[in-house]
């Protein structure tokens, strides 16, 4: 186990080293890589709390998603509502986006967002509208697919996945 930090003028071999952690499953090292590297230039301070998140230090998670948010990030607001279980405001959050943007990879996340939830009619009635838009409807399915309720072997009286934010696909940008 290597135990090397990013020098502080370093960011960027710092957020590298939490990659190469988190890839190896080593997530402890990938937080204390990636901690010191917060501040530089271009580094967000949103992974930070996918790894705690990831780690079931939901607590420090939501705490990481709050600062990025109160350093600007805004795209995070939607992580930072799953992780605090505020599902329903992150999928008008989504709904917002998608009226105002109306960028296709915000259905991942609100395909993600109705699978959680378990409000299956609306990812129906969502698809019907996108029988047009195959890009679209193909983001709101593979977001509904990363959700432990779509699949078969989740009885009926599952909530989903216990980590809600390390399973949400992409950020709002």
């Amino acid at each position: 186990m290597i135990r090397t930090i990013a020098p502080s003028g370093d960011a960027a071999a710092g957020v590298r080293l939490a990659k190469v952690y988190a890839r190896a499953g080593q997530l402890d090292e990938a937080v204390r890589a990636y901690r010191p590297a917060i501040g530089g230039k271009g580094v967000s301070r949103w992974p930070l709390g996918a790894l705690l998140e990831k780690l079931g230090r939901a607590d420090e998670a939501v705490a990481a998603y709050q600062a990025a948010v109160d350093a600007g990030q805004g795209r995070v607001r939607v992580r930072l509502l799953a992780a605090q279980g505020r599902l329903e405001e992150a999928t008008q959050l989504v709904r917002d986006k998608l009226a105002e943007l109306g960028h296709n990879p915000f259905y991942r996340q609100l395909g993600w967002l109705l699978t959680e939830q378990r409000r299956f009619e609306e990812i129906e009635a969502e698809a019907l509208l996108l029988k047009d838009n195959l890009v679209g409807l193909s983001y709101l399915l593979a977001g509904a697919q990363q959700s432990a309720n779509y699949h078969e072997d989740c009885p009926a009286g599952c909530k989903g996945s216990t980590r809600v934010v390390r399973h949400l696909p992409g950020t709002l940008g």
